[in-house]
């Protein structure tokens, strides 16, 4: 049996209840809020399209970050909630004591994109 979620992927959605779950006013921004994120020697400026998943080359302003933290945050509620949904069906049926659960996740455009996540402070360069 396989069971798959492609939620939070750009663009990051869910019903209207998960985003009155997390209020705008209290969705912090990165310490180092930048409206783009700036070239290092490990990911040159090639690398780094402007913001092309979720402001689509346009630089993004401190609301319209919140905003997307929140759609991010609430998608991911939202598949928290719908997998718990499935285990308690596996559980309720009983088919956990015969199935191996797995999960796997990737990481996401949110920690590539500057305005909500600097992918440099997440995701280190191989050694």
């Amino acid at each position: 049996m396989t069971c798959g979620f492609v939620k939070p992927h750009s663009p990051p959605t869910a019903p209207k209840k998960w985003f009155d779950s997390l209020p705008l006013n209290t969705i912090p921004l990165p310490v180092d809020f930048k409206p783009e994120t700036d070239p290092t020697p490990e990911f040159p400026a090639a690398s780094l399209p402007p913001s092309g998943d979720l402001f689509i080359g346009r630089k993004a302003s401190e609301a319209a970050a919140k905003e997307m933290i929140q759609a991010y945050q609430a998608s991911v509620k939202w598949v928290d909630w719908n997998a718990g949904r499935v285990l308690d069906a596996l559980t309720d049926a009983p088919l956990d004591a015969i199935l191996t659960i797995s999960g796997m996740a990737t990481p996401n455009f949110v920690l590539t994109d500057p305005a909500v996540g600097d992918y440099h402070r997440v995701i280190s360069p191989g050694t």
